[in-house]
């Protein structure tokens, strides 16, 4: 097997991987949607479902090491392949955009807060801040720019 084709196979199994992850990662982050005023959705940052936002932290982290691994491929691929090592990262790096944003709304509503004490906010502020950490590590790791 050729290496272009064993690192497609790769990317392409860590891309299945992270869309696998990324449907946990929606199942879980509906819990904490409040529907709001024509359409939108408000994040609930109060300190309830401390367990489904744990598993909501490790779902993200593992969907970071993941799409880092990814891009170390696709960076890789580029050098057979520059249009498709490209390509199939596109996706990827999108969903990480809109993570990072989603993420920064969070970090507000933590932030907030005003029915919680510091203490009690700091776990859930820094999970999102060890997370969005780790988006931006990804996103400066892989020097294209892709659209979204």
């Amino acid at each position: 097997m050729s290496p272009t084709r064993l690192l497609v196979n790769g990317v392409t199994a860590l891309g299945r991987h992270i869309e696998d992850l990324e449907t946990e990662e929606s199942r879980l982050l509906s819990i904490f949607q409040v529907p709001g005023t024509s359409g939108t959705y408000a994040f609930n940052a109060t300190l309830m479902m401390q367990k489904e936002r744990d598993m909501l932290t490790s779902i993200r982290l593992k969907i970071c090491y993941t799409a880092i691994e990814h891009s170390k491929l696709n960076i890789l691929l580029r050098q057979f392949d520059d249009y498709l090592g490209t390509t199939l990262n596109q996706g990827v790096w999108n969903t990480m955009l809109k993570r990072q944003v989603q993420l920064g709304f969070e970090e507000n509503a933590y932030v907030y807060n005003c029915y919680a004490s510091e203490a009690e906010k700091r776990l859930n502020l820094d999970n999102t801040r060890l997370v969005l950490s780790l988006i931006t590590k990804f996103l400066e790791h892989d020097p294209y720019e892709y659209l979204l």
